[in-house]
């Protein structure tokens, strides 16, 4: 059975730039936390400060989630997603670049 967590790109105010769901029994805290870095450093990818506060120091947090159920985490993620696009789309892209 998969061990799900969650790992977060933060700034210091906890604004989540990137959020990634991983099985631990499939990859290390180290594995994802390089495909962050690889996703801040291609140009083009995403912008490498947060988008709210206009922060550059930014870390990763790690967490258990819920659930070990694929279905159950991917319900619980979207939801987040879909109440952080509202945010977005309120905030407008006044913080872009």
């Amino acid at each position: 059975m998969p061990k799900l967590w969650l790992a977060q790109l933060l700034c210091p105010q906890r604004h989540c730039i990137l959020g990634l769901a991983y099985d631990l029994e499939e990859h290390t805290p180290a594995d994802i936390e390089e495909r962050f870095t690889l996703m801040l450093t291609m140009v083009g990818i995403m912008n490498p400060w947060c988008g709210i506060c206009r922060s550059r120091t930014l870390h990763v947090e790690h967490g258990k989630l819920a659930t070990d159920d694929w279905d159950e985490a991917n319900a619980i993620l979207r939801e987040a997603e879909q109440a952080n696009l509202a945010t977005r789309a309120i905030l407008g892209d006044q913080n872009r670049n």
